[in-house]
């Protein structure tokens, strides 16, 4: 029994200290070919070692870190063939999706799509980063609408993934990536949703996620 109490507040502690770490990693306080160990970790965010093992030991399965026997962990730097794999299957996945799907997307209900258009028009260019993850919550929360856990939990991983890349290879560009660089289709898509035009919501979702690649 004691153990039994005592399991979720151990989840809890490996929790926070993966999204430290994750935090670490993108705003930039770890950067690619950095080697951290658990020494150091502990000191610095001041959580006992156990929790940053196991955080740590989730961060290299996910291919975060890359761990260095009786050495330390590497983060390992994304490639711009990373990217190009990433997009690419975002768009058999959200494109696969939208179309397999299509009939039940456009008859549901416009409270979600219209979410989705008032938090487009809302974006501001405060910057880059931001910007990004907006893009983020738009398209997580359009893929909501076909109601696939396993699907939607891919999709994160994959956008959690390419905030790492922009981070990475982009950090001294920020400043020239703006709204437009992100979801300039947004409102078009919830338009042909709405108006129940499939070859439209597809063609300006496929735009919308491929424009990285130009």
């Amino acid at each position: 029994m004691i153990t039994n109490k005592l399991k979720p507040i151990r989840t809890s502690l490996k929790q926070d200290a993966y999204i430290k770490i994750y935090g670490l990693v993108t705003d930039n306080t770890i950067k690619p070919g950095d080697i951290i160990n658990l020494s150091d970790l502990e000191k610095y965010l001041k959580i006992s070692r156990a929790p940053i093992r196991d955080a740590l030991i989730e961060l290299c399965n996910e291919n975060v870190f890359k761990s260095i026997p009786r050495y330390g962990y590497e983060l390992i730097k994304l490639r711009q063939e990373d990217l190009v794999e990433m997009l690419n299957y975002r768009l058999v996945l959200e494109c696969g999706f939208l179309e397999k799907n299509w009939k039940e997307v456009a008859s549901c209900d416009h409270e979600t799509l219209n979410y989705l258009l008032e938090h487009t028009r809302k974006l501001s260019n405060t910057n880059a980063v931001s910007e990004w993850q907006n893009n983020s919550v738009f398209h997580i929360g359009l893929f909501k609408l076909h109601n696939n856990s396993h699907a939607l939990l891919s999709l994160e991983h994959t956008m959690k993934k390419m905030t790492r890349f922009f981070i990475q290879n982009y950090r001294e560009k920020w400043e020239e990536m703006t709204k437009k660089t992100f979801s300039s289709h947004h409102e078009n898509i919830i338009y042909a949703i709405k108006d129940k035009d499939k070859a439209k919501a597809l063609k300006y979702l496929n735009e919308d996620i491929g424009g990285f690649k130009r």
